[in-house]
């Protein structure tokens, strides 16, 4: 590793270490104050030859300090201590703050970097299915509450709705609090759509929903031409073309997306014909015991691909404030299946996303078309 990557580590790994903030600082600046060749050459060792004094001063600290924190990082395996017996520094004879400990650390430092990027991911990923779970909570008091006002379930599930921890909150809860509070919010939404199913009784009603909710989502989506693949395809999918490039495929693809059976298609079961094998297993498991799947069990099931097809916390986030959750995760179902398509397969989803949140910005996103040509491989349409 080159030194600034070994800085780098050193900043994203600082919480497992277990040093004050300005032990951290020292040691950061230790690093800074070796030669780069001595991280790369084998016959070199990283050593700092810099005075107490001089690190004290640079630091804004005293030397007493510094001397207080050098011995926390010997201590900690970090550094080791190679000055002569008057405390004195100097090159000849390697005589400094020695940083070949810290190297033989550096597998260990990774394989921490790892766990807290896992960590991190895992928990981004259990806020967004909070937000999901959420917003379908609200939803369904809004729609409970004018409809049995003096019902005392649904105002005691309201009160425990109304107990949720903030977005904010929520990130500091240590991992069993969150996943407890996880399961405590899917229970509180289960029952509020039990309570709903009786409320209104009406079997139909739930894909009736569903279909509005699609529908809504594609039609407020252009019909562009794409539907032969283009160099873009690779990364986004679904790169607008000329309609003079097309030719009968783009009218074929316009045909099938204005049908009058086009939304009739758009059902629970419909999409998850399209969708590829894992995200139809997560789908399963998020609907498990209900008839069919629901646009939140959808939105589940995409959460849960998201970390495995490489697509960021910040990308999901960043989609569905630009298009909404709908239709983000529309674009993963699209992406996710599209991976392996026989012409042009995506092979960087997260770029992918990225891609069609920006033609969905310019009013360019041909998602409509996408759609239609999943149920015309699918067998579908």
């Amino acid at each position: 590793m080159q030194r600034s990557q070994v800085g780098d580590l050193i900043r994203e790994v600082r919480r497992a270490l277990g040093l004050s903030a300005p032990a951290i600082t020292l040691l950061q600046k230790l690093i800074d104050m070796t030669r780069p060749r001595d991280w790369t050459d084998p016959h070199s060792e990283p050593v700092c030859y810099a005075a107490q004094v001089r690190i004290a001063h640079e630091l804004g600290c005293s030397p007493r300090q510094i001397r207080t924190h050098e011995a926390r990082l010997i201590r900690a395996g970090l550094i080791e201590d190679r000055r002569r017996a008057n405390g004195s520094r100097s090159k000849h004879g390697l005589c400094g703050l020695g940083l070949t400990p810290l190297i033989r650390r550096i597998p260990e430092l990774l394989a921490a970097r790892d766990r807290l990027r896992d960590a991190w991911t895992d928990q981004e990923r259990r806020v967004s299915r909070r937000s999901v779970l959420y917003r379908r909570a609200k939803a369904l008091l809004m729609e409970l509450q004018p409809a049995r006002p003096d019902d005392a379930e649904v105002n005691a599930l309201t009160a425990s709705f109304l107990a949720w921890p903030s977005s904010s909150r929520l990130r500091r809860l240590r991992p069993n609090d969150l996943a407890t509070h996880l399961s405590a919010a899917a229970h509180l939404v289960d029952r509020l759509e039990a309570l709903r199913a009786m409320t209104f009784e009406s079997s139909g009603r739930a894909d009736g929903e569903f279909r509005r909710s699609i529908k809504a989502t594609t039609e407020a989506t252009p019909v562009l031409c794409s539907a032969r693949p283009s160099a873009g395809g690779r990364d986004g999918g679904d790169e607008p073309r000329e309609r003079a490039n097309n030719g009968a495929d783009c009218r074929e693809s316009e045909r099938r997306s204005r049908s009058p059976d086009w939304t009739r298609r758009l059902t629970p079961f419909g999409l998850r014909a399209i969708a590829s094998d894992p995200f139809r297993l997560y789908l399963d498991h998020e609907s498990r015991g209900r008839t069919q799947p629901r646009i939140e069990d959808f939105l589940l099931a995409a959460l849960r691909r998201l970390p495995e097809l490489g697509i960021s916390p910040s990308a999901w986030e960043d989609a569905c404030d630009r298009m909404g959750e709908v239709t983000a995760m529309l674009c993963v179902l699209v992406i996710d299946a599209n991976r392996h398509h026989p012409v042009t397969p995506i092979r960087r989803p997260g770029g992918a996303l990225r891609a069609m949140t920006k033609r969905h910005a310019a009013g360019e996103l041909n998602l409509v078309g996408s759609l239609a040509g999943l149920m015309a491989r699918a067998g579908t349409s």
